[in-house]
């Protein structure tokens, strides 16, 4: 995104030089922001992007679109791992109050365990 939006920032640079007669003195004004063009217009081309088709504004929206689709699963997840810990723990005091055996405590611990991805912690 960064690049596509350098290649859109600074084209017009590039369009007037090459429409400038003394293009050294044009150069030379605005050597960085054609410079800046230019690398971003090889990195656009290098990954398979066309630059003449690029549509910064529509690139922006979806991505923050997709920011806010993160935003609210991962809001959900906290809250659904939240009331998957009451639970355990409501059925860990029932089986305390029902007496049932550590063994078939153990196996059901087990398949928790099974259930629940190893990168439980990992951020989004």
């Amino acid at each position: 995104l960064r690049h596509a939006q350098y290649y859109t920032e600074n084209k017009r640079y590039d369009n007037s030089y090459n429409r400038s007669k003394d293009k050294d003195r044009y150069y030379n004004d605005h050597y960085n922001r054609l410079e800046l063009f230019w690398a971003a217009k090889n990195w656009l081309k290098n990954a398979g992007i066309d630059p003449a088709t690029l549509n910064v504004k529509q690139i922006e929206e979806h991505l923050g679109k997709l920011k806010a689709d993160k935003d609210a699963l991962t809001a959900s997840y906290s809250s659904k791992e939240i009331e998957i810990d009451q639970l355990r723990k409501a059925e860990e005091n029932l089986y305390k109050f029902l007496d049932v055996p550590i063994e078939k405590r153990t196996i059901l611990s087990q398949e928790k365990e099974h259930i629940r991805s190893p990168d439980r912690n990992r951020s989004l």
